[in-house]
């Protein structure tokens, strides 16, 4: 039976260095449902060839912007 499982995501743009160097981004949002966030097609393609995962697995998360925001003290 599966766990339903409290995560934070934080996703932000690719700052300056990591547009010069051509780091992609492993995150898709999908663009039907705004609320879900999962593993691009690309990078589980990575993931799998290196065998990080398997084919079979399903990277989705839905998420709520409503959430409430922790901040943690510096």
């Amino acid at each position: 039976m599966a766990e339903n499982v409290t995560v934070a995501v934080r996703v932000r743009p690719p700052n300056e260095k990591e547009q010069q160097t051509g780091d992609e981004c492993i995150w898709a949002i999908d663009p039907v449902q705004q609320n879900t966030i999962s593993v691009s097609p690309a990078a589980l393609c990575d993931f799998v060839e290196q065998g990080n995962l398997s084919s079979a697995s399903n990277i989705k998360f839905n998420f709520s912007t409503s959430a409430p925001r922790i901040t943690l003290p510096r």
